[in-house]
């Protein structure tokens, strides 16, 4: 199995994971109910992004910046979604999300992205014995 096959493998395991874990933080999503069939799509996406980021990382930045640059790619495209979505309705935040004071995104969806990707990565790395390099 090709590294990025296994990275995406694992991102979408602990996204699913992290995607059910979170969704009682929201209240709708576009009006309606969170599904599970919603939720697993959600996952499929977030582990296509973190394959996409790695890719980029890999390809356009230093080896030795590789994982420091993919974390930075990881939170702007959080918050750059998590601003889009609550601007526009997509989804709402329960009271009990504890919001990143500054930016007024969620801490979970902002640091999802960089913590799951981080964790695949990491699990693909042992396993495979190889670093993305």
């Amino acid at each position: 199995m090709s590294f990025f096959a296994a990275l995406f493998v694992f991102a979408f395991a602990l996204n699913i994971f992290w995607e059910n874990v979170h969704a009682p933080l929201y209240t709708d999503f576009k009006g309606s109910a969170i599904t599970k069939r919603l939720l697993i799509f959600m996952a499929l996406k977030d582990a296509l992004v973190i394959c996409l980021l790695f890719f980029i990382a890999k390809n356009f930045v230093p080896a030795n910046q590789m994982l420091v640059a993919f974390v930075i790619m990881a939170v702007l495209f959080a918050i750059t979604i998590e601003k889009h979505a609550l601007a526009t309705g997509r989804w709402h935040y329960k009271a009990r999300m504890s919001l990143i004071p500054l930016l007024q995104t969620g801490v979970s969806p902002t640091v999802q992205l960089a913590t799951t990707g981080l964790l695949a990565y990491g699990a693909v790395s042992v396993i495979l014995g190889t670093m993305l390099q």
